[in-house]
């Protein structure tokens, strides 16, 4: 995974390498010697100064340039300024000076005008624009700079031939633009779009011999090569294989392209290590994180000091160490990464950004090898992480991933002084998601952060806080889910209540939000209209608990007992909430790895053969001696009920707890299903339900059955499931093979309280945590972001494979197709943690819907249990045939 803290594009990507494109259109068009050799010269000077650094070639540019622009007849003016522009440009690369990028943008926006008559030249114009604006926006953060872009590039590529030589060029400052627009607004649609720009640019480009005449082109295509590799390496929770693969091969086709004191061979070994870095965290292989090493610390040996490039190379060989720190916390690495981190803080170019992300990793270092480091070397650390955690002057990844570091340093002090830093860290990432719907960049934002709500709770509980503990929890975890479900949401009521005041403060907060740096000092000045909005809001009437991090338990008092497991590595515990909350300590043996050992036989068993049922007994065993027995305890259930009336509970897990079948947890005759009802949540606040009353009368409902999918096993029993589940709820629409297409199933759940499903699913891929869903007629899918919204849905049971198991990195965001129904207004939903076997489902089915008062679906929970109690004790030897399914109320 991308290490917190560190969003997409820290590599040396998404700059402009020599992509002059007006100095290739200038040279064939004059008719002066005198001018010609003029216009060459500079053209040298330029390449001399990109190819070796050295100040002196840029500086006579600048002057040849300048006489150049004063002296050219009318007819040369447009090229005589855009020349000039280059050159502006290429110094602002290497000194940074905004009155330069200013100045080429002037040059270029003369030259459109100046070339009126002159299609080329005004095109070559409007693509310098075009990368212009790219590099503002990549120095002052301005997203209309992106979209200013854009429309430069467009009109470039309009008045190009797709033959020119030019237009591979031009296509690749489109993409560089599409993966800037990708980095504000997280779209993956853009990131797709950028690496079909670039792969065009490249299979349209000359095959070209060397560097020579022909040297801008080579560069040109070696730095096509390089973006997109890092490309393929952005913006994914997970990459397959092949994809890695191809990212490695246009890293390496990069660095063989320039000669090895060509001043761009240092960017391109930066780029590779980040490629080298990022198959290394997939594959774990050790090789390519040393190959990661050896290449980033050739690139920074080339990298002269004072470059402009110095620190975000310093700064990602100072990520892979961290990475190598973390596979071995061997002292010479944590003195190596130490010096290294302090050193970026104090090298001339280093942005704020920078600085905090230098600090951020010299504080993991210590803590990695906390039996290396001196009490005075944390207080260090300590006092400079607390220099960016007061303020709100970095992009919210990074200024939570400050916050959560600075919390685990003040733990090694006390609990007491860590909760406070701790509940800072999540209510930055929880209040920061930005309103779009969810995307890509958002999961992999939450997905970087996972555990860390874990963390907080366990923190609050060390110092005395249950209640805190329960708040950190709900605000930290489903955040996706929170925000988009219930009525009462904040942000819903504002909206409805006080549009234009909900409108003004979601675009401050999505400003605040974006990944990319921008000015810091901005930044701050945006925190501080945010805070003074949230006390505005707080006055309104009806509003003084708007974004407030205390837990109101009267809001689900109505409920049965509710239990949340934490997993955490800093202890693992029950808290029950009743009239106040209480903690259950859990066993020291309870952890991340042990929970993770658990999961895995269980999912490993279910599609094991009978000799597995074994398996899945002691690991049941295992999670009631451990989890569900000492919270029974404590409620004071130490059996059956003698008057056969179960109470419920309702478990609400966290992290890879969430995969546990907890109500099926038993040892030695005793077991979770004799003593109470369960079902589960993601979160207590998903919990509240709509104050609808339904008529009475009969459910509408519909049953979908698809017994074949392309490429999968035909589901001989799904007809017989349908019939029974028919059979039992009275006038049951159903929908079976060919009619239930995506278009018809997504109408009739639009009128559905009831929705039975008996098919094949996917659980989501773990590249892309949002996706899977149910298997529908001729290929199609009913995918979690296609399950329309419903005001009147009651129950959904999802008789399929692995239906509640999300992708392993969003565990706590409850991104898998049982959630996406209670997402999308369902009070209730039943779902699978594995896969189940098709003559059993239509047995679980059969007896569910036998037990189920069919005008009162609510319910359902009870009926699950007693359905799940009938199955048992038909299969006595073997849980699996019935503890995979769960019930979310």
């Amino acid at each position: 995974m991308v290490s917190r803290g560190f969003g997409a594009g820290i590599g040396d990507s998404f700059a402009y390498v020599l992509t002059y494109d007006q100095v290739q259109h200038d040279l064939g068009l004059l008719r002066s010697d005198a001018l010609q050799t003029r216009l060459v010269q500079i053209a040298q000077l330029i390449a001399g100064y990109e190819a070796t650094g050295i100040g002196g070639f840029i500086s006579r540019a600048e002057r040849l340039s300048r006489n150049l622009e004063r002296e050219a007849p009318p007819y040369l003016a447009a090229t005589a300024v855009a020349m000039r522009g280059t050159v502006l440009w290429t110094r602002f690369e290497h000194a940074r000076k905004p009155a330069d990028l200013e100045e080429a943008i002037a040059c270029f926006e003369r030259s459109v005008v100046l070339a009126d008559f002159d299609a080329d030249a005004r095109a070559s114009a409007h693509a310098e624009l075009a990368a212009l604006a790219r590099l503002r926006w990549e120095t002052h953060g301005g997203a209309e700079d992106i979209e200013t872009g854009l429309e430069h590039i467009e009109k470039a590529l309009d008045a190009t031939d797709r033959s020119a030589q030019n237009y591979s060029g031009r296509q690749v400052k489109k993409a560089s633009l599409l993966e800037a627009r990708y980095l504000v607004l997280g779209d993956r649609d853009d990131l797709d779009a950028a690496a079909l720009n670039y792969e065009r640019a490249l299979a349209a480009s000359m095959s070209l011999l060397g560097l020579g005449a022909a040297s801008y082109d080579v560069a040109m295509k070696a730095g096509t090569h390089s973006n997109l590799a890092l490309l393929l390496v952005t913006g994914q929770a997970a990459i397959p294989r092949p994809q890695l693969d191809k990212a490695l091969r246009h890293a390496e086709t990069a660095v063989g392209m320039v000669p090895e004191r060509h001043r761009l061979h240092a960017r391109f070994l930066s780029n590779l290590s980040q490629v080298r870095l990022r198959r290394y965290e997939e594959t774990r292989e050790l090789g390519e994180l040393q190959a990661a090493l050896r290449a980033c610390e050739d690139a920074v040996a080339a990298t002269r000091a004072g470059d402009a490039a110095a620190p975000i190379r310093n700064l990602c060989l100072a990520r892979i160490l961290d990475a190598r720190l973390r596979h071995d916390p061997h002292p010479l690495y944590v003195d190596r990464q130490v010096r290294l981190t302090r050193r970026i803080q104090t090298l001339p170019r280093s942005s704020e950004s920078v600085v905090a992300q230098a600090t951020l990793l010299e504080a993991k270092a210590l803590r990695t090898g906390s039996e290396f480091a001196s009490s005075r070397q944390f207080a260090s650390a300590e006092r400079r992480l607390e220099r960016f955690a007061r303020r709100w002057r970095l992009p919210a990844d990074l200024q939570t991933a400050v916050l959560e570091e600075w919390a685990h340093l003040a733990l090694r002090r006390s609990p007491q002084q860590a909760l406070p830093r701790f509940e800072q860290a999540v209510e930055r990432l929880s209040v920061l998601v930005p309103r779009r719907a969810v995307s890509l960049d958002e999961i992999q934002l939450l997905a970087d952060f996972r555990g860390l709500a874990g963390d907080a709770a366990a923190c609050a509980v060390k110092a005395g806080r249950p209640d805190r503990a329960v708040a950190l929890l709900e605000r930290g975890r489903g955040v996706l889910l929170t925000r988009q479900l219930g009525i009462d949401h904040p942000l819903r009521r504002l909206a409805r209540d006080h549009p234009r005041v909900a409108a003004e403060f979601e675009r401050t907060r999505d400003r605040l939000n974006t990944r990319r740096p921008s000015d810091p000092k901005e930044r701050e000045r945006l925190a501080r209209e945010f805070g003074v909005m949230i006390t505005e809001v707080r006055a309104l009437g009806g509003y003084a608990d708007f974004f407030d991090f205390d837990f109101d338990l009267r809001q689900v008092a109505d409920r049965a007992p509710l239990v949340w497991l934490n997993v955490s590595q800093l202890g693992s515990h029950a808290i029950i909430a009743r009239d106040g909350f209480e903690v259950v300590e859990l066993a020291e043996s309870v952890d991340e790895r042990t929970v993770r050992s658990a999961v895995v036989k269980l999912q490993r068993a279910a599609v094991g053969g009978p000799d597995q049922a074994r398996v899945t007994e002691s690991v049941l065993e295992w999670i009631w001696s451990n989890l569900t027995a000492p919270v029974l305890r404590r409620l004071g259930i130490d059996g059956p009920p003698p008057d056969g009336r179960y109470p419920t509970v309702c478990w609400i897990p966290t992290g890879l707890a969430t995969q546990l079948p907890l109500h099926a947890a038993g040892r030695d005759g005793e077991a979770v299903i004799d003593r109470v009802v369960s079902t589960y949540a993601p979160t207590a606040m998903s919990l509240r339900e709509k104050t609808t009353t339904r008529p009475d009368g009969p459910v509408r409902a519909v049953v979908v059955s698809v017994a074949s999918h392309d490429g999968l096993p035909r589901l001989k029993a799904a007809e017989k499931e349908a019939a029974a589940v028919a059979g039992r709820v009275p006038g049951a629409e159903v929908l079976k093979d060919g009619e239930a297409t995506a278009a018809t199933v997504r109408a009739a759940l639009r009128n559905a309280e009831l929705a039975h499903f008996t098919c094949h699913a996917e659980a989501p891929d773990h590249a892309d945590p949002g996706s899977g869903g149910l298997m529908l007629h001729g290929g199609e899918r009913l995918s979690p972001r296609d399950v329309p919204v419903s005001e009147s849905a009651l129950l959904a049971f999802l008789s399929a494979c692995r239906t509640s198991q999300p992708a392993i990195e969003m565990v706590d965001e409850s991104l898998h197709t049982a959630g996406a129904f209670k997402l999308a207004g369902y009070r209730n939903v039943i779902g699978t943690l594995w896969p189940i076997r098709d003559r059993q489902a239509v047995e679980v089915a059969d007896a569910f819907y036998g037990h189920l008062d069919h005008e009162r679906p609510q319910t359902s929970a009870e009926a699950l249990h007693q359905a799940l109690r009938e199955i048992r004790s038909r299969t006595p030897k073997d849980a699996r045939a019935w503890a995979g399914y769960v019930h979310f109320g």
